[in-house]
C-alpha cells in the first residue's frame, strides 16, 4: 500500500512539474478566430447510373446539359448516344463526350453521335481501333463545327453518314422507309422531301453511271443503308434482284434497247 502511495505521489509530482510547460505548449499551439477558414461547400453534380445501352452520364443541373463520361458495355459493337436523357425528373441535353469516354470500348465499329453534341474531348474514342462508321443526326456543316480534341482520331477516320436516324436500332442509323414514295421514317417520323427523280439515278450524283449499279448491288444486300428512291424491279420480273443490277448496266451501254421508266 505504502509503495503505492509513493509511486501515485512521484507520478502527480511530475505532472505538476511540467504542467506550465504543457500549458506553454498548448498556448503556443492556440489558434486565432480568424485562422479558421471555412470549407467551402463542393457543389454535387449529380449523375446517373448507366443506361440501358451501358453509357454512364454527369449531369449539371445549372444548364440541364449532360455529359458522356463513360461506357461500361466494353463489348457491344456498335451504340447510340441520345440526344436527351432524363434522371426521372428533369430532362438534360447532351453536350459533351468526356475523355475517355469510350476508350475501353475496343470492339465498337459504329457509333451514332446526336447534333446536340458541342465537344468531345481528349482521347473520348482511344483504343477504338475497329470504329468503321460514324452516324450523325446532323449535316457536315455542323458535324465540322463540334471542337474535338486531339487522340480521337479512330472517330475522324471513320466513315461519316450524315442525318443519321437517332432512333434505329442495330448498328446501320438509317432511316427506314416502306418504298420511294414513303416520306416519314418508320422508326423516328422524321420528314424527307421525295421530289422527283430520275430513273436509274439511285446515288443522286450526275446522272445515271455504273456507281447507280453498283449502289442497287448495296441496296440488295443493306437496304437500310442504302435505300433506292424508286421502283428498281427494271426487268419488271417482279422481283428485285440481281438481274435488276444487269439491266441497270446494260441501259447504261444500251439505254434504247434497255430503256427505264418511272
Amino acid at each position: 500500500m505504502r509503495v503505492m502511495k509513493k509511486t501515485t505521489a512521484i507520478i502527480l509530482a511530475i505532472l505538476f512539474a511540467f504542467a506550465p510547460l504543457a500549458g506553454g505548449a498548448l498556448n503556443r499551439l492556440s489558434f486565432a478566430e480568424d485562422d479558421f477558414i471555412e470549407s467551402p461547400i463542393l457543389p454535387i453534380i449529380p449523375s446517373v447510373p448507366e443506361d440501358e445501352l451501358g453509357i454512364v452520364y454527369m449531369f449539371d443541373d445549372a444548364t440541364a446539359t449532360a455529359s458522356v463520361i463513360d461506357f461500361t458495355a466494353v463489348s457491344a459493337e456498335s451504340v447510340l448516344i441520345p440526344k436527351t436523357v432524363s434522371d426521372g425528373e428533369k430532362t438534360y441535353t447532351v453536350k459533351t463526350i468526356a475523355s475517355a469516354a469510350f476508350s475501353a470500348a475496343s470492339s465498337l465499329t459504329s457509333v451514332a453521335i446526336p447534333d446536340s453534341v458541342e465537344v468531345i474531348e481528349v482521347y473520348a474514342f482511344d483504343a477504338c481501333a475497329k470504329l468503321a462508321h460514324l452516324w450523325y443526326e446532323g449535316d457536315m456543316a455542323a458535324f465540322t463545327a463540334i471542337h474535338i480534341a486531339s487522340g480521337n482520331e479512330a472517330l475522324l477516320d471513320a466513315q461519316k453518314h450524315f442525318g443519321a436516324c437517332m432512333k434505329a436500332a442495330g448498328p446501320d442509323f438509317a432511316h427506314a422507309y416502306d418504298d420511294h414514295d414513303d416520306s416519314d421514317c418508320n422508326a423516328c417520323g422524321a420528314v424527307r422531301e421525295l421530289g422527283d427523280y430520275v430513273p436509274g439515278d439511285l446515288d443522286g450524283k450526275d446522272g445515271v453511271q455504273i456507281d447507280d449499279a453498283i449502289y442497287l448491288l448495296f441496296s440488295l444486300n443493306f437496304p437500310t443503308r442504302y435505300p433506292v428512291n424508286q421502283d428498281v424491279d427494271y426487268d419488271s420480273s417482279g422481283e428485285v434482284d440481281q438481274e435488276d443490277v444487269f439491266y441497270l448496266l446494260y441501259h447504261i451501254n444500251f439505254p434504247e434497247r434497255y430503256p427505264l421508266t418511272k
